[in-house]
């Protein structure tokens, strides 16, 4: 029974075209193209041993249940690092901490405030108890009402129509001219103030939205 034969492995076929070459003068060609597919391999190589190194620390993110802040800080340290050193695809790993911040708070909404959840809390007592590294202790929240005192009102009053006067003035400070805003008096002609341009900072980010 004749033996099936092997098929050779594509990084070696530009080699063996060499060997199989009748003509001489073709041989360096060969050479350089087999160089070539070599060194190409190789560098995927790198790159795919850096990837997989990334999307093992990634999906660590995933299993932090016994992690210690410490942990995670030196977690996502390393990740960020080699995201950036070896070229992974970073903007990736910026929108997964999008998805991790709005489970976060979608977890916060729906249970954290729920009475079965508190209650639950309560039975370990005021100490609270330690779960995934995390201590939870029963707390309590207060609001004061103060809109049923008259003095009050009046000073809420103030600060509504300060606030809406600065909100106003502010407005006209982002589109004034560089030289400044000149204000007159329309009844007397007189200059009552200059608005200053308001000074702009800031730099280039991202903006993220969960479809």
């Amino acid at each position: 029974m004749a033996r099936k034969k092997k098929k050779t492995p594509d990084i070696l076929q530009p080699w063996l075209a060499f060997e199989n070459k009748a003509d001489p003068t073709e041989s360096s060609e060969v050479i350089e193209v087999y160089e070539a597919e070599v060194i190409a391999a190789q560098e995927t190589d790198v790159v795919q041993q850096s990837f997989d190194l990334s999307h093992e620390k990634e999906k660590k993110l995933f299993d932090i249940a016994d992690s210690t802040k410490k942990d995670i800080d030196k977690l996502t340290r390393e990740l960020s690092d080699e995201v950036l050193q070896n070229g992974y695809d970073a903007l990736r790993l910026v929108a997964m901490a999008q998805k991790f911040a709005y489970v976060a708070k979608r977890i916060e909404d729906l249970l954290k405030k729920h009475d079965s959840v508190i209650r639950e809390l309560q039975t370990y007592g005021p100490g609270g108890v330690m779960k995934a590294g995390v201590h939870l202790t029963p707390s309590e929240t207060a609001q004061y009402i103060y809109d049923d005192d008259p003095n009050w009102q009046v000073l809420n009053e103030n600060v509504k129509e300060a606030e809406k006067a600065r909100t106003e003035y502010q407005e006209q400070m982002k589109t004034a001219p560089i030289k400044g805003k000149e204000v007159i008096n329309e009844e007397t002609g007189e200059l009552m103030m200059v608005i200053r341009k308001a000074a702009k900072k800031g730099g280039p980010c991202i903006k993220a939205s969960i479809k």
